[in-house]
């Protein structure tokens, strides 16, 4: 007789349980900033000359001779120069928006 309500009610509660854990993780995220523009145009500029090293690594794992030239040390020399130039400028235009908008993705390789 009180199965039916009960099973309802338990329903609502863990709806509502529910809901809430969702409003609650969608306030934890992170409005960016100029200071995190700033920051990220600083790492830029300090480990964008780490491009050549990644992109030579990366080229062994192709196996082809020309890869080593062509890949490595040319694309990594362009990457490194475009990584440092984006810091650069994210760095002198930190103040103005928009602040979640990076020139060079990802921010910075791990």
């Amino acid at each position: 007789m009180f199965r039916k309500p009960a099973i309802v009610t338990l329903v609502f509660f863990l709806a509502l349980l529910m809901s809430s854990a969702c409003v609650a993780e969608e306030e934890t995220v992170k409005k960016a900033n100029p200071l995190d523009k700033l920051g990220n145009g600083i790492m830029n500029i300090l480990t964008g000359w780490m491009e050549i090293p990644r992109h030579i690594s990366d080229s062994f794992e192709k196996k082809t001779p020309g890869s080593l030239v062509q890949d490595g040390l040319i694309n990594g020399v362009a990457s490194a120069l475009f990584r440092t130039a984006a810091g650069v400028i994210d760095t002198v235009t930190f103040f103005i928006p928009p602040y979640d908008k990076a020139l060079m993705e990802p921010l910075y390789k791990e």
